[in-house]
């Protein structure tokens, strides 16, 4: 509880509040400036964070690659204060190092290219849960998209069930892969 005009209101430790500030960032592909530096200045406020605490409550909630992220920028970008070993046990998952240097890289420029790869949104979540999030997607009741790509008769309707999850592999996967082939070759 924290005291705001003389009333106690309840408020989340800092440890909460990190985390929940990493996957804001990471859900909107930190596009702000200035949601680095709420990190930065939450921990430059509270340089005895638990550590351990707010790794296991990102884990618990399948966030801990938003939270890896968000801390490597915010010490990258803004100087923010992380103990070495934090640093070096965040360092250690290739796909945040590289979301971090994409981001770094791009982004001053007024449109940063595409991340090579998945979604970034699903390239930020761990294994687990990003299979989670393709299976509810599939999983979703079809809509206009689906019913637009392929043209069924009301009897067959339930054949877009097995259309979304091909036009989301289309859409995600193939699509995607071309291009980025494409690309290569130019």
């Amino acid at each position: 509880m924290t005291k705001l005009l003389g009333t106690a209101v309840p408020d989340l430790a800092p440890e909460e509040t990190l985390v929940l500030l990493c996957m804001h960032g990471t859900k909107h592909e930190w596009l702000r400036l200035y949601w680095i530096c709420d990190i930065a200045q939450l921990l430059q406020a509270n340089p005895d964070l638990d550590w351990a605490a707010a790794e296991e409550i990102a884990r618990r909630f399948g966030l801990y690659r938003a939270l890896t992220l968000g801390v490597l920028l915010c010490h990258r970008m803004a100087g923010a204060p992380v103990p070495e070993n934090v640093l070096r046990r965040f360092e250690k998952n290739r796909t945040v190092r590289r979301l971090e240097e994409h981001i770094r890289k791009h982004f001053f420029e007024p449109t940063s290219p595409p991340f090579d790869g998945l979604p970034f949104q699903i390239e930020a979540l761990g294994f687990g849960d990003r299979l989670a999030r393709v299976g509810q997607a599939a999983l979703e009741p079809p809509g206009a998209r689906d019913r637009a790509g392929v043209r069924l008769p009301a009897a067959l309707d339930f054949l877009y069930y097995f259309v979304r999850p091909g036009r989301l592999v289309w859409k995600y996967l193939i699509r995607r892969g071309l291009r980025l082939g494409l690309k290569d070759r130019m």
